[in-house]
């Protein structure tokens, strides 16, 4: 597969170091491999009569090309030749190579080494190359996703594993530096229900549970023997819940695996809109506090039902439009906490104006909004998912957890569809919930209070069309 993004780098060092651009001298159209073959494992009756299958394997390895030529497109001196031939083709071990954005964040990483590289001429000189790379996988391996925390006890933490192979566990590194003498580290994963133990620690002992399932310490001598069961922590698919038991400072790293194939490029910069009927259109609402005008006030001194409003402005909206405003956990949790509820809404010459029920807000809001015609049908897709009482994780005010959901892009929207059980428990908690996609994914958050009972909801989805409302 050939290689288009503008920088990579491969044994701490980038093309850019060298003056080094990606370029293509010929055109890469039609079928290309995905390097995602697949053999079946069996054995033939003797007779022919029966196949026992035992599985699959992939039958090949990614395996890449980058052409480059210089930044001011001259020719190659020698030292210049021989100091890039150094860099790629040297026999070290393999390497990860690291494909990056317009934005210079990691999007892919290919476990390997660069196996050839074939000069392009004319006449004498050498006006640039192209560098083959082989990696041991088929795949490639998203940028590292780690945790880290000081463990005093028991906490208990998400992993996300958006992998790509379901039938694959993805086996994270674990250092471990625990602190006092004689005590243990378990990890168990509440998802797969396995634990990992480790007894007998020294106090400062060091010990590494790496991906490749070894475990060593830095005391060289030891041998762990009885002191450790030999479960080591696997990740499925999904969300995987883990509870750490120990003291000391833990840190665990991961990747995600990514059948990417032809490796697209700036494939995160797609419009993914664009396929999808009819977006959301998304913008950006600022509602000053200075702003608000008391518009009514009821005389019932034992209900408050003061409601204020100002005028707002809202480019790429007409007279059938719906405004939705879609406020962050924090701004929830800044309404609620006085019972202010605030809502977009059209008056009679047109206008759009903000609504304020329960109180005068008294803070600034910069808030999103979607704006959808009320005579459109908006393309949603429907999932169910469940949010455990053990996952939520304080985040400011407010806690948090992640769901897995794969049929997600950075253009989606996400809702939560309330029904009756739902609101009902929620009240009885003085919690609200909203919905927001992130870069880690679709996040749940709960304002000021944290759910005690286990909820089945359901989200909606759809894609949005980002619009400015300077």
């Amino acid at each position: 597969m050939a290689i288009y993004q503008k920088k990579f780098t491969y044994r701490d060092k980038s093309n850019r170091d060298f003056g080094l651009i990606v370029v293509s001298f010929d055109p890469d159209n039609g079928e290309v491999d995905s390097y995602l073959g697949i053999d079946s494992v069996f054995t033939d009756k003797y007779n022919g009569t029966h196949r026992n299958d035992y599985g699959a394997k992939y039958n090949n390895v990614a395996q890449l090309s980058i052409t480059m030529v210089k930044e001011n497109y001259a020719d190659f001196s020698t030292s210049e030749l021989r100091n890039a031939m150094e860099w790629l083709t040297s026999l070290h071990k393999v390497s990860w190579l690291d494909l990056y954005n317009d934005d210079d964040e990691v999007i892919y990483s290919f476990l390997g080494r660069f196996t050839n590289v074939q000069l392009q001429k004319m006449d004498a000189r050498v006006i640039g190359f192209r560098a083959e790379f082989t990696a041991v996988s088929p795949w490639a391996y998203s940028n590292i996703r780690s945790v880290e925390a000081n463990v005093n006890g028991e906490l208990i933490c998400p992993l996300l594993n958006y992998s790509d192979e379901s039938a694959v566990h993805i086996y994270p590194k674990i250092i471990f530096k625990n602190s006092d003498t004689g005590k243990e580290l378990r990890i168990k994963n509440i998802l797969t229900g396995k634990e990992t133990v480790v007894s007998n620690l020294a106090a400062n002992e060091v010990i590494t549970m790496d991906s490749n399932q070894i475990i060593y310490s830095d005391n060289d001598i030891k041998v762990f023997g009885d002191n450790f069961n030999f479960e080591w922590l696997a990740l499925s698919p999904g969300v995987n819940y883990i509870t750490v038991t120990g003291n000391g400072h833990l840190m665990i790293e991961y990747r995600d695996i990514m059948k990417v194939t032809d490796a697209i490029y700036d494939f995160e910069g797609i419009d993914d809109s664009s396929v999808f009927e009819t977006p959301l259109l998304v913008t950006d609402l600022y509602i000053p506090a200075n702003g608000w005008v008391l518009i009514h006030k009821d005389d019932n001194p034992n209900k408050d039902e003061e409601k204020y409003a100002q005028k707002i402005d809202i480019k790429h909206a007409t007279t059938t439009s719906v405004i939705d405003l879609q406020p962050t956990a924090e701004q929830i949790f800044t309404l609620d906490d006085r019972d202010i509820t605030m809502q977009i809404g059209n008056d009679e010459e047109g206008s759009f104006l903000a609504y304020a029920t329960g109180g005068k807000p008294d803070l600034d809001y910069a808030m999103q909004a979607t704006i959808r015609d009320r005579d459109q049908e908006i393309k949603k897709r429907t999932y169910t998912v469940t949010l455990y009482k053990y996952g939520w994780q304080e985040d400011g005010n407010a806690y948090k957890q992640y769901v897995y959901i794969r049929d997600v892009t950075k253009n989606s929207i996400v809702y939560i569809e309330p029904d009756e059980i739902l609101l009902g428990g929620l009240d009885n908690s003085w919690t609200t919930l909203v919905a927001k996609n992130d870069k880690d994914g679709v996040c749940i958050y709960a304002t000021a209070y944290k759910p005690d009972y286990e909820y089945t909801v359901k989200l909606v989805i759809a894609e949005t069309k980002y619009v400015s409302n300077d």
